[in-house]
């Protein structure tokens, strides 16, 4: 896991530091711009549970960034939406 996912998890979880989702989000964001993987799948996992206030899109673009660095879960999420869609339209 990148440096920035790490600080970005003790911010959204308040291990060692107060609880604090705008600082999390910001550690993240930081982290996608390094190629950090795991923040980019964090911003998309805030997004799904529901934490942080990011669009769809900007989710679905993490999703896909994520995947794109190797994040083998990402990859498997973002697999099973296209599949989703595709059975929307037969």
């Amino acid at each position: 896991m990148g440096k920035w996912a790490d600080v970005g998890y003790t911010h959204l979880y308040g291990m060692g530091t107060e609880r604090n989702t705008d600082k999390a989000l910001e550690c993240f964001r930081k982290g996608t711009k390094a190629g950090d993987m795991q923040a980019c799948f964090a911003i998309y996992e805030t997004w799904g549970d529901g934490v942080s206030l990011i669009s769809e899109d900007e989710a679905m673009e993490m999703l896909k960034k994520a995947a794109s660095l190797g994040h083998e879960k990402a990859a498997y999420l973002l697999k099973q939406n296209e599949d989703k869609e595709m059975q929307k339209h037969d």
